[in-house]
C-alpha cells in the first residue's frame, strides 16, 4: 500500500453489493496505521507551510512599516511644498506692489523733467562772456 494512498471504506449496511462482494472490510488497525501513515506525511508539509506563512507575515510587516515610512515622508512634504506655495504667492504680491511704486515713481520723475523748446542745449559762442561761466 502506498504511504499517501488512504484504504476505500465502503459504507457496510448489510446488503452486499457488487461492489462489496468479495473485498474485505478494512480492519479498525488498518484505518489507525493509514491515518498514521497520512499525519506522517502532512506533518513536514505542514511544517513547510507554517514556517513560509511566517515568513510571508515577516515580509508584511518589513512592507507595511516602509509604507508608513513612506507616507510620513510624503506628509512633511507635502506640507513643505503648501508652505513654499504660499510664500511664493506673498513674495509675487510684494514684486507687484513694488512693480506698481517703480512705475509710480519714474511717472513722477517724467512729470518733473521740464523742457524747454526751442533753447539750445549750449549756450551760443557770444553770450557766454556776458554770464561769466564758461559752458562746456
Amino acid at each position: 500500500m502506498d504511504k499517501c494512498a488512504v484504504p476505500r471504506v465502503q459504507p457496510t449496511s448489510g446488503i452486499q453489493t457488487s461492489d462489496t462482494i468479495g473485498t474485505p472490510e478494512p480492519s479498525l488497525n488498518t484505518i489507525m496505521a493509514a491515518i498514521s501513515d497520512l499525519k506522517q506525511t502532512l506533518e513536514p508539509k505542514l511544517d513547510a507551510v507554517t514556517i513560509d506563512v511566517s515568513l510571508l507575515r515577516l515580509n508584511l510587516q518589513k512592507m507595511a512599516d516602509k509604507v508608513n515610512k513612506a507616507e510620513t515622508h510624503i506628509q512633511a512634504l507635502q506640507s513643505s511644498s503648501k508652505r513654499l506655495e504660499e510664500h511664493v504667492q506673498l513674495l509675487t504680491k510684494q514684486r507687484n506692489i513694488m512693480e506698481a511704486r517703480l512705475e509710480d515713481q519714474e511717472g513722477r520723475a517724467r512729470r518733473n523733467n521740464i523742457r524747454v523748446v526751442g533753447v539750445p542745449e549750449r549756450a551760443e559762442p557770444q553770450y557766454r562772456s556776458l554770464s561769466g561761466g564758461s559752458y562746456s
